[in-house]
Protein backbone atom coordinates (compact mmCIF):
# COMPACT_ATOMS: atom_id res chain seq x y z
CA UNK A 1 0.00 0.00 0.00
CA UNK A 2 1.40 3.37 -0.99
CA UNK A 3 2.20 5.68 1.95
CA UNK A 4 0.61 9.12 2.01
CA UNK A 5 2.98 12.06 1.99
CA UNK A 6 2.89 14.56 4.84
CA UNK A 7 0.69 17.04 2.95
CA UNK A 8 -1.90 14.36 2.15
CA UNK A 9 -1.90 13.36 5.79
CA UNK A 10 -2.57 16.94 6.85
CA UNK A 11 -5.42 17.23 4.36
CA UNK A 12 -7.04 14.07 5.76
CA UNK A 13 -6.58 15.33 9.31
CA UNK A 14 -8.24 18.65 8.51
CA UNK A 15 -11.09 16.96 6.65
CA UNK A 16 -11.66 14.64 9.59
CA UNK A 17 -11.86 17.53 12.03
CA UNK A 18 -14.15 19.56 9.76
CA UNK A 19 -16.50 16.57 9.61
CA UNK A 20 -16.47 16.28 13.40
CA UNK A 21 -17.16 20.00 13.74
CA UNK A 22 -20.05 19.81 11.29
CA UNK A 23 -21.63 16.86 13.06
CA UNK A 24 -20.93 17.72 16.71
CA UNK A 25 -20.12 21.43 16.95
CA UNK A 26 -16.76 22.92 17.98
CA UNK A 27 -16.80 22.22 21.75
CA UNK A 28 -17.92 18.61 21.41
CA UNK A 29 -15.57 18.00 18.47
CA UNK A 30 -12.58 19.20 20.49
CA UNK A 31 -13.61 16.93 23.36
CA UNK A 32 -13.98 13.95 21.02
CA UNK A 33 -10.38 14.24 19.82
CA UNK A 34 -8.95 14.45 23.35
CA UNK A 35 -8.04 18.14 23.33
CA UNK A 36 -8.39 20.89 25.92
CA UNK A 37 -10.93 23.35 24.52
CA UNK A 38 -8.71 26.45 24.47
CA UNK A 39 -6.36 28.04 21.97
CA UNK A 40 -2.70 28.93 22.42
CA UNK A 41 -0.79 31.14 19.95
CA UNK A 42 2.52 29.61 18.90
CA UNK A 43 4.04 32.34 16.72
CA UNK A 44 3.69 35.97 15.70
CA UNK A 45 1.85 34.97 12.53
CA UNK A 46 -1.26 34.02 14.48
CA UNK A 47 -1.08 30.22 14.27
CA UNK A 48 -2.76 28.56 17.25
CA UNK A 49 -3.08 25.07 18.70
CA UNK A 50 -5.08 22.97 21.13
CA UNK A 51 -3.14 20.95 23.72
CA UNK A 52 -3.95 17.30 24.33
CA UNK A 53 -5.92 16.40 27.45
CA UNK A 54 -2.87 14.82 29.10
CA UNK A 55 0.66 13.53 28.53
CA UNK A 56 1.23 10.91 25.86
CA UNK A 57 1.22 7.29 27.05
CA UNK A 58 2.24 4.05 25.36
CA UNK A 59 0.15 1.15 26.68
CA UNK A 60 2.47 -1.79 26.07
CA UNK A 61 0.69 -4.06 28.56
CA UNK A 62 -2.35 -4.39 26.28
CA UNK A 63 -2.75 -7.44 24.08
CA UNK A 64 -2.45 -5.04 21.18
CA UNK A 65 -0.30 -2.11 22.40
CA UNK A 66 -1.61 1.35 21.61
CA UNK A 67 -1.04 5.08 22.23
CA UNK A 68 -3.33 7.22 24.34
CA UNK A 69 -3.47 10.48 26.28
CA UNK A 70 -3.51 10.41 30.08
CA UNK A 71 -7.00 10.56 31.54
CA UNK A 72 -6.09 13.48 33.80
CA UNK A 73 -3.53 16.20 33.22
CA UNK A 74 -1.61 15.28 36.38
CA UNK A 75 -1.44 11.56 35.55
CA UNK A 76 2.04 10.12 35.02
CA UNK A 77 3.53 6.68 35.63
CA UNK A 78 6.91 7.26 37.26
CA UNK A 79 8.30 3.80 38.14
CA UNK A 80 4.89 2.30 38.92
CA UNK A 81 4.57 0.47 35.59
CA UNK A 82 8.14 -0.83 35.44
CA UNK A 83 8.90 1.56 32.58
CA UNK A 84 12.39 1.78 34.06
CA UNK A 85 13.29 -1.24 31.91
CA UNK A 86 13.58 -2.22 28.26
CA UNK A 87 10.53 -4.47 28.53
CA UNK A 88 8.30 -3.63 25.60
CA UNK A 89 5.18 -4.98 27.31
CA UNK A 90 4.87 -2.28 29.99
CA UNK A 91 3.08 1.06 30.02
CA UNK A 92 5.30 4.12 29.72
CA UNK A 93 5.18 7.89 29.35
CA UNK A 94 8.89 8.82 29.26
CA UNK A 95 10.37 8.50 25.79
CA UNK A 96 13.77 9.07 24.18
CA UNK A 97 13.64 11.62 21.36
CA UNK A 98 12.00 10.46 18.14
CA UNK A 99 10.79 7.10 19.47
CA UNK A 100 7.44 7.13 17.69
CA UNK A 101 7.56 3.37 17.15
CA UNK A 102 7.70 3.82 13.38
CA UNK A 103 10.90 2.93 11.53
CA UNK A 104 11.84 6.34 10.17
CA UNK A 105 15.56 5.65 9.84
CA UNK A 106 16.83 5.91 13.42
CA UNK A 107 18.71 2.95 14.86
CA UNK A 108 16.45 3.10 17.92
CA UNK A 109 12.89 4.18 17.25
CA UNK A 110 10.70 2.06 19.53
CA UNK A 111 9.19 3.76 22.62
CA UNK A 112 10.85 1.21 24.91
CA UNK A 113 14.23 1.71 23.25
CA UNK A 114 17.31 2.10 25.44
CA UNK A 115 20.79 3.15 24.37
CA UNK A 116 23.35 5.55 25.80
CA UNK A 117 24.46 6.81 22.39
CA UNK A 118 22.52 9.85 21.20
CA UNK A 119 23.33 9.08 17.57
CA UNK A 120 21.03 6.06 17.83
CA UNK A 121 18.09 8.47 18.07
CA UNK A 122 18.73 10.63 14.99
CA UNK A 123 15.46 11.42 13.22
CA UNK A 124 15.54 9.77 9.80
CA UNK A 125 19.13 8.76 10.54
CA UNK A 126 20.39 12.35 10.26
CA UNK A 127 21.89 14.45 13.11
CA UNK A 128 20.39 17.59 11.54
CA UNK A 129 16.79 16.48 11.04
CA UNK A 130 13.76 17.57 13.02
CA UNK A 131 10.93 15.22 13.93
CA UNK A 132 8.62 17.00 11.48
CA UNK A 133 11.01 16.72 8.52
CA UNK A 134 10.58 14.31 5.60
CA UNK A 135 7.57 12.04 6.28
CA UNK A 136 6.90 13.35 9.80
CA UNK A 137 6.91 9.76 11.08
CA UNK A 138 9.56 10.47 13.74
CA UNK A 139 7.02 12.60 15.61
CA UNK A 140 4.90 10.71 18.14
CA UNK A 141 1.86 12.61 16.85
CA UNK A 142 2.06 10.70 13.58
CA UNK A 143 0.53 7.73 15.40
CA UNK A 144 -3.18 7.14 15.81
CA UNK A 145 -3.99 8.12 19.41
CA UNK A 146 -6.81 5.94 20.77
CA UNK A 147 -8.56 8.73 22.68
CA UNK A 148 -7.20 11.46 20.41
CA UNK A 149 -9.28 10.96 17.27
CA UNK A 150 -7.62 7.61 16.47
CA UNK A 151 -6.39 8.84 13.08
CA UNK A 152 -2.76 8.99 11.94
CA UNK A 153 -1.12 12.37 11.46
CA UNK A 154 -3.59 14.36 13.57
CA UNK A 155 -1.20 15.50 16.30
CA UNK A 156 2.32 16.83 16.53
CA UNK A 157 5.03 18.03 18.92
CA UNK A 158 5.77 21.75 19.29
CA UNK A 159 9.07 23.05 17.93
CA UNK A 160 11.63 24.74 20.14
CA UNK A 161 10.60 28.19 18.84
CA UNK A 162 6.92 27.42 19.44
CA UNK A 163 7.51 26.32 23.03
CA UNK A 164 9.49 29.53 23.55
CA UNK A 165 6.71 31.67 22.10
CA UNK A 166 4.06 29.97 24.26
CA UNK A 167 5.98 30.68 27.47
CA UNK A 168 7.78 33.95 26.71
CA UNK A 169 6.15 35.98 23.94
CA UNK A 170 2.50 35.06 23.64
CA UNK A 171 -0.17 37.73 24.08
CA UNK A 172 -3.01 36.83 26.46
CA UNK A 173 -5.97 38.93 27.49
CA UNK A 174 -4.86 38.88 31.13
CA UNK A 175 -1.11 39.09 30.48
CA UNK A 176 -0.70 35.74 32.29
CA UNK A 177 1.00 32.95 30.33
CA UNK A 178 2.04 30.44 32.99
CA UNK A 179 2.33 29.77 36.70
CA UNK A 180 4.26 27.19 38.71
CA UNK A 181 1.87 25.04 40.74
CA UNK A 182 1.04 21.83 42.59
CA UNK A 183 -2.16 20.33 41.21
CA UNK A 184 -3.84 17.47 43.06
CA UNK A 185 -0.54 16.84 44.84
CA UNK A 186 1.57 16.83 41.65
CA UNK A 187 4.20 19.49 40.94
CA UNK A 188 4.28 21.11 37.52
CA UNK A 189 3.56 24.24 35.53
CA UNK A 190 0.19 25.63 34.38
CA UNK A 191 -0.19 27.16 30.93
CA UNK A 192 -3.04 29.64 30.48
CA UNK A 193 -4.76 30.08 27.08
CA UNK A 194 -4.81 33.25 25.01
CA UNK A 195 -8.27 34.25 26.26
CA UNK A 196 -7.54 33.61 29.95
CA UNK A 197 -9.27 36.05 32.27
CA UNK A 198 -7.60 36.58 35.65
CA UNK A 199 -11.03 36.50 37.31
CA UNK A 200 -11.44 32.81 36.46
CA UNK A 201 -9.07 31.77 39.25
CA UNK A 202 -6.54 33.77 41.32
CA UNK A 203 -2.97 32.64 40.62
CA UNK A 204 0.17 33.75 42.44
CA UNK A 205 3.61 34.63 41.05
CA UNK A 206 2.54 34.34 37.43
CA UNK A 207 5.09 34.37 34.59
CA UNK A 208 7.87 33.77 37.14
CA UNK A 209 10.14 30.89 36.20
CA UNK A 210 11.81 30.65 39.61
CA UNK A 211 8.57 30.61 41.59
CA UNK A 212 8.22 27.39 43.58
CA UNK A 213 5.46 24.87 42.93
CA UNK A 214 4.03 25.75 46.33
CA UNK A 215 3.14 29.20 44.98
CA UNK A 216 -0.17 27.74 43.84
CA UNK A 217 -1.63 24.74 45.71
CA UNK A 218 -4.65 23.58 43.72
CA UNK A 219 -7.04 20.76 44.62
CA UNK A 220 -8.71 18.46 42.12
CA UNK A 221 -11.98 20.32 42.58
CA UNK A 222 -10.30 23.69 42.07
CA UNK A 223 -8.52 22.36 38.99
CA UNK A 224 -11.87 21.57 37.40
CA UNK A 225 -12.55 25.32 37.33
CA UNK A 226 -9.22 26.09 35.68
CA UNK A 227 -9.52 23.28 33.15
CA UNK A 228 -13.03 24.34 32.16
CA UNK A 229 -11.49 27.67 31.14
CA UNK A 230 -8.75 26.00 29.12
CA UNK A 231 -5.82 25.72 31.55
CA UNK A 232 -3.14 23.15 30.66
CA UNK A 233 -1.01 21.41 33.31
CA UNK A 234 2.42 19.94 32.55
CA UNK A 235 3.30 17.62 35.46
CA UNK A 236 6.85 17.04 36.68
CA UNK A 237 6.91 13.39 35.63
CA UNK A 238 10.67 12.87 36.12
CA UNK A 239 12.98 11.49 33.45
CA UNK A 240 14.31 8.08 32.45
CA UNK A 241 17.98 7.29 31.95
CA UNK A 242 18.69 3.75 30.81
CA UNK A 243 16.68 1.57 33.23
CA UNK A 244 16.10 4.11 35.99
CA UNK A 245 13.43 6.78 36.47
CA UNK A 246 14.74 9.81 38.33
CA UNK A 247 13.24 12.83 40.11
CA UNK A 248 9.58 11.84 39.78
CA UNK A 249 7.51 14.75 41.05
CA UNK A 250 10.39 17.22 41.23
CA UNK A 251 11.81 17.24 37.68
CA UNK A 252 9.76 17.66 34.52
CA UNK A 253 11.03 17.72 30.93
CA UNK A 254 9.08 17.93 27.66
CA UNK A 255 10.58 17.29 24.25
CA UNK A 256 10.34 19.66 21.32
CA UNK A 257 10.44 18.43 17.73
CA UNK A 258 13.65 20.41 17.02
CA UNK A 259 17.16 19.00 16.92
CA UNK A 260 19.83 20.98 18.73
CA UNK A 261 21.45 23.44 16.30
CA UNK A 262 24.19 24.74 18.60
CA UNK A 263 22.41 27.97 19.51
CA UNK A 264 22.85 27.58 23.27
CA UNK A 265 26.32 28.26 24.62
CA UNK A 266 25.86 26.77 28.09
CA UNK A 267 25.37 23.26 26.72
CA UNK A 268 26.97 22.52 23.39
CA UNK A 269 26.41 18.83 22.67
CA UNK A 270 25.61 18.67 18.95
CA UNK A 271 23.77 15.37 19.44
CA UNK A 272 21.15 16.89 21.75
CA UNK A 273 17.57 17.92 21.00
CA UNK A 274 15.68 20.92 22.37
CA UNK A 275 13.25 20.63 25.26
CA UNK A 276 11.78 22.55 28.16
CA UNK A 277 12.33 21.43 31.72
CA UNK A 278 11.55 22.43 35.29
CA UNK A 279 13.80 21.69 38.22
CA UNK A 280 13.67 24.34 40.89
CA UNK A 281 13.08 26.79 38.05
CA UNK A 282 11.65 26.68 34.56
CA UNK A 283 13.99 26.49 31.56
CA UNK A 284 12.56 27.09 28.09
CA UNK A 285 14.53 26.36 24.92
CA UNK A 286 17.12 24.20 26.68
CA UNK A 287 18.72 21.13 25.14
CA UNK A 288 19.24 17.61 26.44
CA UNK A 289 20.67 14.24 25.37
CA UNK A 290 18.35 12.45 22.98
CA UNK A 291 18.67 9.10 24.72
CA UNK A 292 16.99 10.38 27.92
CA UNK A 293 13.34 9.55 28.39
CA UNK A 294 11.19 12.68 28.72
CA UNK A 295 7.49 13.54 28.69
CA UNK A 296 5.63 14.32 25.47
CA UNK A 297 2.66 16.70 25.19
CA UNK A 298 1.12 16.85 21.75
CA UNK A 299 -0.89 19.61 20.07
CA UNK A 300 -3.61 19.74 17.44
CA UNK A 301 -3.73 22.66 14.98
CA UNK A 302 -6.46 25.21 15.64
CA UNK A 303 -7.81 27.97 13.41
CA UNK A 304 -5.31 30.67 12.57
CA UNK A 305 -5.48 33.49 15.08
CA UNK A 306 -6.34 36.25 12.62
CA UNK A 307 -9.39 38.39 13.25
CA UNK A 308 -11.35 40.47 10.80
CA UNK A 309 -11.67 44.17 11.61
CA UNK A 310 -14.30 45.78 9.42
CA UNK A 311 -15.56 49.36 9.43
CA UNK A 312 -18.01 51.29 7.27
CA UNK A 313 -18.95 54.99 7.00
CA UNK A 314 -22.52 56.01 7.80
CA UNK A 315 -24.01 57.52 5.72
CA UNK A 316 -21.73 55.96 3.07
CA UNK A 317 -21.12 59.15 1.07
CA UNK A 318 -20.35 61.38 4.07
CA UNK A 319 -16.79 60.13 4.63
CA UNK A 320 -14.23 57.35 4.28
CA UNK A 321 -12.64 54.88 6.73
CA UNK A 322 -9.19 53.28 6.61
CA UNK A 323 -7.29 50.61 8.52
CA UNK A 324 -9.60 47.61 8.11
CA UNK A 325 -8.20 44.13 7.52
CA UNK A 326 -7.14 40.87 9.17
CA UNK A 327 -4.95 41.22 12.26
CA UNK A 328 -3.28 38.62 14.51
CA UNK A 329 -4.33 38.33 18.12
CA UNK A 330 -2.70 41.05 20.23
CA UNK A 331 -1.89 43.39 17.35
CA UNK A 332 -2.78 47.09 17.49
CA UNK A 333 -5.35 48.18 14.91
CA UNK A 334 -5.76 51.88 14.12
CA UNK A 335 -8.89 52.95 12.26
CA UNK A 336 -9.12 56.43 10.75
CA UNK A 337 -12.33 58.20 9.78
CA UNK A 338 -12.10 61.21 7.43
CA UNK A 339 -15.16 63.32 6.68
CA UNK A 340 -15.73 64.46 3.10
CA UNK A 341 -15.91 68.19 2.42
CA UNK A 342 -18.99 69.69 4.01
CA UNK A 343 -19.48 66.85 6.51
CA UNK A 344 -18.47 66.17 10.10
CA UNK A 345 -17.22 63.04 11.90
CA UNK A 346 -19.29 62.24 15.02
CA UNK A 347 -18.25 58.92 16.58
CA UNK A 348 -17.28 55.25 16.24
CA UNK A 349 -20.03 52.82 17.27
CA UNK A 350 -20.21 49.02 17.65
CA UNK A 351 -23.57 47.28 18.00
CA UNK A 352 -25.05 50.74 18.52
CA UNK A 353 -22.76 51.67 21.41
CA UNK A 354 -20.28 54.55 21.15
CA UNK A 355 -16.70 53.25 21.56
CA UNK A 356 -14.78 56.40 20.63
CA UNK A 357 -15.32 60.03 19.68
CA UNK A 358 -11.84 60.38 18.18
CA UNK A 359 -11.61 60.09 14.41
CA UNK A 360 -8.49 57.92 14.89
CA UNK A 361 -9.49 54.90 16.99
CA UNK A 362 -6.77 52.46 18.13
CA UNK A 363 -7.28 49.21 20.06
CA UNK A 364 -5.74 45.79 20.72
CA UNK A 365 -7.20 43.06 18.52
CA UNK A 366 -8.88 40.31 20.57
CA UNK A 367 -11.77 39.25 18.31
CA UNK A 368 -13.62 40.02 15.08
CA UNK A 369 -15.15 43.50 15.13
CA UNK A 370 -17.73 45.37 13.06
CA UNK A 371 -17.54 49.13 13.55
CA UNK A 372 -19.39 52.12 12.11
CA UNK A 373 -17.89 55.58 11.57
CA UNK A 374 -20.76 58.03 11.96
CA UNK A 375 -20.82 61.33 10.09
CA UNK A 376 -23.26 64.21 9.92
CA UNK A 377 -23.99 67.23 7.74
CA UNK A 378 -23.78 70.33 9.95
CA UNK A 379 -26.36 73.10 9.75
CA UNK A 380 -23.84 75.91 10.21
CA UNK A 381 -20.46 76.85 8.78
CA UNK A 382 -17.93 74.04 9.16
CA UNK A 383 -14.66 74.96 10.88
CA UNK A 384 -11.63 72.79 10.04
CA UNK A 385 -8.86 72.23 12.60
CA UNK A 386 -5.64 70.67 11.38
CA UNK A 387 -2.81 69.47 13.65
CA UNK A 388 -0.89 72.49 14.93
CA UNK A 389 -1.95 76.16 14.96
CA UNK A 390 -5.11 77.31 13.15
CA UNK A 391 -6.70 80.74 12.69
CA UNK A 392 -10.43 80.50 13.45
CA UNK A 393 -13.24 83.03 13.27
CA UNK A 394 -15.99 83.32 15.85
CA UNK A 395 -19.23 83.46 13.86
CA UNK A 396 -21.87 83.81 16.57
CA UNK A 397 -23.51 87.15 17.30
CA UNK A 398 -23.46 86.74 21.09
CA UNK A 399 -20.73 86.42 23.69
CA UNK A 400 -20.94 82.92 25.19
CA UNK A 401 -18.85 80.74 27.50
CA UNK A 402 -16.07 78.83 25.80
CA UNK A 403 -17.64 75.48 26.79
CA UNK A 404 -20.86 76.44 25.04
CA UNK A 405 -19.18 77.91 21.97
CA UNK A 406 -17.09 74.76 21.45
CA UNK A 407 -19.78 72.27 22.46
CA UNK A 408 -19.73 70.59 19.03
CA UNK A 409 -15.93 70.11 19.07
CA UNK A 410 -14.23 66.95 20.31
CA UNK A 411 -10.99 68.42 21.73
CA UNK A 412 -7.80 66.52 22.54
CA UNK A 413 -5.88 66.69 25.77
CA UNK A 414 -3.66 69.79 25.69
CA UNK A 415 -5.56 71.59 22.92
CA UNK A 416 -5.24 75.37 23.37
CA UNK A 417 -7.38 78.29 22.22
CA UNK A 418 -5.88 81.77 22.44
CA UNK A 419 -7.13 85.30 21.93
CA UNK A 420 -4.91 88.36 21.78
CA UNK A 421 -4.68 88.62 25.57
CA UNK A 422 -5.80 85.30 27.13
CA UNK A 423 -5.94 81.55 26.58
CA UNK A 424 -7.47 78.27 27.81
CA UNK A 425 -6.22 74.66 27.69
CA UNK A 426 -8.35 71.52 27.46
CA UNK A 427 -7.80 68.89 30.19
CA UNK A 428 -9.04 65.44 29.16
CA UNK A 429 -8.99 64.23 32.76
CA UNK A 430 -11.52 66.83 33.90
CA UNK A 431 -13.24 67.17 30.54
CA UNK A 432 -13.10 70.95 30.71
CA UNK A 433 -11.24 74.09 29.70
CA UNK A 434 -9.00 75.92 32.17
CA UNK A 435 -7.40 79.35 31.83
CA UNK A 436 -8.33 83.04 31.71
CA UNK A 437 -10.09 82.84 28.36
CA UNK A 438 -13.62 82.16 29.61
CA UNK A 439 -15.84 83.52 26.82
CA UNK A 440 -15.72 83.99 23.05
CA UNK A 441 -16.69 87.44 21.76
CA UNK A 442 -18.17 88.38 18.35
CA UNK A 443 -15.76 90.15 16.06
CA UNK A 444 -12.61 88.84 17.76
CA UNK A 445 -10.16 86.43 16.13
CA UNK A 446 -8.70 83.35 17.78
CA UNK A 447 -5.94 80.82 17.17
CA UNK A 448 -6.39 77.18 18.07
CA UNK A 449 -3.57 74.65 18.62
CA UNK A 450 -4.75 71.13 17.76
CA UNK A 451 -2.83 68.20 19.34
CA UNK A 452 -4.79 65.45 17.61
CA UNK A 453 -5.71 64.53 14.07
CA UNK A 454 -7.65 66.72 11.68
CA UNK A 455 -11.21 67.45 12.83
CA UNK A 456 -14.13 69.72 12.01
CA UNK A 457 -16.85 71.38 14.06
CA UNK A 458 -19.62 73.95 13.87
CA UNK A 459 -20.70 76.60 16.31
CA UNK A 460 -24.04 75.83 17.98
CA UNK A 461 -27.29 77.54 17.12
CA UNK A 462 -28.32 79.99 19.87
Amino acid sequence: MKKLDIFQQKAIRIAFFVLLFWVLGMTEAISQIGAINALFSINEHGNRVYFSQGNLQYIGSAETPYWKFADHQWDCFGSSTNQNSSNQNVDRDLFPWGTSGINHGARVYQPWGIDTQDNCFYAYGSPNANLYDQTGQADWGYNAIANGGNQTGMWRTLTKDEWTYVFNNRYTWSGIRFAMARVNGMNGVILLPDDWNASYYPLNKTNQRSAGHSSNIITEEQWDTLEQHGAVFLPAAGYRHNVTVYEFGTFGAYWSSSYYDGENTTYSDSEDAYDIYMYGSLYVGSNYSRHYGESVRLVFPGPDGFYGINAVPSPPDFGIVEGMGNYPLGAVCSLTATANDGYLFVSWTENGDVVSNDSCYSFIVESDRELVANFTKPDGVLITLRPGWNWISYLLEEEVAIEEALANLVPCDGDMIKSQNSFSVYDANTGGWSGDLRTMIPGEGYVYCRYGSLTRFTYPKL
